[in-house]
């Protein structure tokens, strides 16, 4: 189901979009929120052109929207659909970016803490040859 919310209020007059009334109403608004299954946007009339936008993440994503002709309902469902969906994948691709950066640390950890055992072998080892020499050289 589409809503069509201004001022985060129902409009009152029923205006379906993409009638003449549509446009009419268009002409006359300075912004208004459009919701569909893919989220809302609020759109935003700066001179004659419409620019949609949606904040995620404590940033706002814009995208132009076109003048009130170019708004109609395939339009809006476009736009709320890149900006809500793009905001989603940006957000998993941080979450992606975290897990990998926490994989690559987990991973340096080992190492680190590889080498730190290997030096220790080569330590022992080391001693044990030593210890090797010396009870070589007491048998001769």
């Amino acid at each position: 189901m589409t809503t069509l919310v201004r001022h985060k209020t129902v409009v009152d007059a029923l205006v379906e979009i993409d009638s003449p009334q549509w446009q009419k109403w268009l002409g006359q608004a300075k912004s208004f929120r459009y919701e569909c299954e893919h989220g809302a946007v609020t759109l935003i009339k700066d001179g004659k052109y419409w620019t949609a936008s949606k904040k995620f993440d404590g940033r706002l994503r814009r995208k132009r929207a076109g003048t009130d002709s170019d708004l109609n309902l395939e339009r809006l469902r476009a736009l709320t659909a890149l900006l809500c969906l793009n905001g989603c994948w940006n957000e998993y691709l941080k979450e992606k970016n975290v897990a990998e950066r926490e994989t690559k640390k987990g991973l340096k950890r080992r190492i680190a803490y590889l080498e730190k055992k290997n030096a220790d072998y080569q330590k022992i080892i080391a001693d044990l040859e030593a210890k090797l020499v010396r009870v070589s050289q007491k048998r001769v």
